[in-house]
């Protein structure tokens, strides 16, 4: 609008453009009763109840806008039900009405205003559409601004505003909704003492998958743990999502744990130290490091552990300093006392040239860690970042057809999230997850369907094993799987076979996942006359080609025939003719083809019928 015709005075207002822009501008120069009474000059009388819907839709300034509409309900002109659509409506409350309305209507501060905040809006109108006032100047106009200033005045306490933001941070909305809470938080500025109050609900936000929530969590749990009033407990069971998000929020929160490591006991360092060191960040993992070796002077990790966890992990070159530093120390002798005259030949002598420092500690074979309840979510996200069909998947594997899950906010919205994807192993551990959390959601052909699209990347049998725990997870059916592997060169413990076996004796093991048992047990580990002796005490309880086929697995009958299959398969590399892209014609250079590129053809002899290898 040309300046020169904006209006000057409010009875110059012509239309509700002019009206809004005018009260936006002279914010301290009207009444309620000014400014409802030319509204109706405008409208030519009161507004209608039918103006309601298109308010909820839009906060167009051309429209009369629910302000109108709700001066009419202060002054029984309406008598209009203060149902959702109302709710939405007061979100596109012009700006410079809100704090005039919030101090004149009692029922809007006390009931309607809360009611708006949960609120997640639609297309049109939303909180986050409507208002920027928490990151923009003081004196900028909006609900953000409004509600703090209420606080200011004492219209609305402020413990009931912290509380509510963070209930609607912790709701199903999306991220570009639930943007305007946090930034609202962050205007506010909780003191130490109101975040330490409120760490329960700050501790659940560290799994939300939506980043600037994680964020505002990580940032008040830190003002609470430099004032020494954090809960470790609640913080380690929840902080496992938030060392899975970004860089910014992974080193938050091991800085946290720095600053807290005499509260933590030993055994839930390590899994935090698993998560920390393969982030694919070098700061993060540095700082990993560093807590590391934090952990390692306060005892709350055995060297041989840690040295066991770096094996397992593949670090940033940027971190090999850090890294080598580490490990000189967990290689270096304990010291021992002066006069000891072994230990003093050990020392080396100042002449004597300086070892070089060890950059791989050697890899032994261990017990795998399985997944836990508490873990459940960080580990899941991690399994989903790698990609990777491996260790960790089959413990997660394992985690799901033993254990009932109660489905919780974070975990449903993860597993929706990874089901989106296309046929990738995330899609696959989504479909999973959510046939455990509620097999209504997902059916089993889905699940079939993307494993049939992944045929060429992951073996025939790893993927009938994947759809027979899917079938098991549908029918709400708990079994303790036999294959999933007990150490982390993939093999396992034969006594473990036996065992599960037997806690399954009221169910026939899925095919796929004896078959894939037996080729994965280990019949030279120093257990397997134990297992074939507790095999042999309860073999009447088993099926008789059961009790022979695990007896095969354990003699290493099984495995010499496996072994003999691979050896008759090969791999020749056959090239693909390359042509000539004008003329069609098949290059060659001497008489000899020129081949475009190469590709491996494997060789293999029939494949025995049986999918279980039996002699």
């Amino acid at each position: 609008m040309n300046p020169k015709r904006r209006p000057q005075q409010l009875d110059q207002c012509q239309d509700f453009w002019g009206l809004n822009h005018w009260i936006d501008t002279h914010p301290d120069q009207f009444t309620l009763e000014q400014v409802y009474k030319r509204m109706v000059e405008i409208n030519q009388g009161p507004p209608e109840a039918s103006q309601l819907q298109l308010c909820a839709q839009t906060d167009s300034s051309w429209i009369d806008g629910i302000g109108f509409i709700h001066l009419a309900q202060m002054r029984g002109e309406l008598n209009l039900e203060y149902n959702q659509t109302y709710q939405t409506a007061l979100i596109g409350l012009t700006p410079a009405l809100q704090m005039p309305l919030m101090r004149a209507d009692k029922h809007l501060r006390q009931k309607l205003v809360w009611l708006m905040l949960a609120q997640e809006g639609n297309q049109g109108l939303s909180l986050a559409k409507c208002d920027n006032s928490a990151t923009r100047p003081a004196g900028t106009m909006g609900w953000s601004r409004t509600l703090k200033t209420c606080i200011d005045e004492g219209l609305i306490e402020r413990d009931q505003l912290l509380d509510t933001l963070l209930q609607m941070l912790a709701a199903d909305f999306p991220a570009t909704r639930a943007g305007w809470y946090s930034r609202t938080l962050r205007m506010l500025a909780m003191t130490p003492n109101e975040a330490a109050s409120r760490q329960a609900p700050l501790c659940a936000l560290l799994t939300s998958p939506i980043t600037a929530t994680t964020t505002l969590a990580v940032n008040e749990l830190a003002k609470t743990s430099h004032t020494n009033q954090l809960d470790t407990t609640l913080f380690l069971h929840c902080c496992p999502g938030a060392l899975t998000g970004t860089k910014t929020n992974a080193v938050g929160v091991l800085k946290i744990l720095l600053d807290n490591l005499n509260a933590i006991n030993p055994n839930q360092i390590q899994p935090l130290l698993d998560l920390a060191l393969t982030f694919p960040h070098p700061q993060v993992q540095r700082l990993a490091l560093d807590l590391a070796e934090q952990s390692l002077k306060a005892k709350l990790i055995e060297p041989t552990q840690l040295t066991q966890l770096l094996a397992q992990t593949q670090l940033d070159p940027l971190t090999q300093p850090t890294a080598q530093k580490l490990q000189a120390t967990l290689t270096s002798p304990s010291p021992q006392d002066p006069t000891n005259t072994k230990t003093a030949e050990a020392r080396p002598k100042p002449n004597a040239p300086t070892p070089s420092p060890i950059t791989t500690p050697p890899t032994q074979t261990t017990k795998l860690t399985p997944i836990t309840s508490h873990n459940l979510y960080g580990q899941t996200t991690l399994i989903a970042q790698e990609e990777k069909l491996g260790l960790n998947f089959e413990l997660l594997l394992n985690y799901l057809a033993t254990n009932p899950i109660q489905p919780t906010q974070p975990l449903t919205k993860l597993a929706t999230r990874l089901a989106k994807n296309k046929p990738r192993p995330k899609q696959i551990i989504g479909l999973l997850l959510q046939l455990a959390l509620n097999p209504q959601t997902t059916t089993q052909k889905q699940l079939a369907s993307t494993l049939n699209n992944l045929e060429t990347q992951i073996p025939t049998l790893m993927r009938q094993r994947i759809n027979e725990i899917g079938a098991l997870l549908k029918n709400h059916q708990t079994y303790q799987l036999l294959a999933t592997p007990t150490h982390n060169d993939g093999t396992i413990n034969p006594l473990t076979l036996v065992q599960r076996t037997l806690q399954n004796t009221t169910t026939n093991p899925p095919p796929a996942d004896l078959t894939q048992a037996l080729l994965r047990l280990n019949p030279n580990h120093p257990d397997t006359p134990t297992a074939q002796n507790l095999l042999n005490q309860h073999s009447h309880k088993l099926p008789p080609n059961q009790t022979k086929q695990i007896t095969q697995a354990l003699n290493g009958t099984l495995a010499k025939q496996a072994q003999k299959y691979l050896n008759t398969i090969t791999i020749t590399w056959v090239g693909q003719q390359d042509y000539n892209p004008r003329t069609g014609a098949p290059k060659t250079k001497n008489n000899t083809p020129i081949y475009a590129y190469w590709r491996p053809q494997i060789n293999t002899p029939t494949p025995p019928t049986n999918p279980q290898l039996t002699p």
